[in-house]
């Protein structure tokens, strides 16, 4: 009897584990606030902030973080960046930003041309026009890009 209970026991506890998922959480070391936005960083993650001729933003990635432009993230297929930025002109269909919904998924954004595995839109959030980038290097490790979709989705309107 005792063997059938601890089978039983070591079953509910295997179904249980089972039910979590892959088990991968991303745990948050700091926010940043950017376009009245908190915008969260990965552990073991980089940020850099960057302002200049008006416009700003913070930038999260695996990686050394060079220049904001997402132009030049895929340079790193290896590479996941996150950018939150104000006060950017995008080129594209002149068009009012929709109001920002949050969570936000990859879902919310637009993919880069050329088959790019760069997606970005731009939003308003209250009277701030916001820019959203998310580059997933298609060489990047699994949990990287695990970790900034999740931050992505984690983004909350700062008080």
């Amino acid at each position: 009897m005792r063997a059938l209970r601890a089978a039983v026991a070591i079953g509910l506890v295997a179904l249980a584990a089972s039910a979590c998922g892959s088990g991968h959480h991303t745990t948050f070391s700091a926010y940043s606030n950017a376009c009245g936005l908190s915008v969260p960083r990965p552990a073991d993650f980089h940020r850099r902030f960057w302002s200049a001729s008006g416009a700003g933003g913070v930038t999260i990635g695996d990686g050394v973080i060079g220049r904001a432009n997402t132009a030049d993230w895929s340079e790193d297929p290896s590479q996941v960046d996150l950018g939150v930025d104000w006060g950017i002109v995008y080129h594209g269909p002149p068009s009012a930003p929709a109001e920002l919904r949050l969570p936000l998924s990859l879902d919310d954004l637009d993919r880069g041309s050329g088959g790019l595995t760069l997606w970005r839109g731009v939003f308003r959030n209250g009277d701030q026009e916001c820019g959203i980038q998310v580059w997933l290097g298609p060489h990047a490790p699994s949990a990287d890009r695990s970790a900034v979709l999740s931050a992505l989705q984690a983004i909350k309107a700062s008080h």
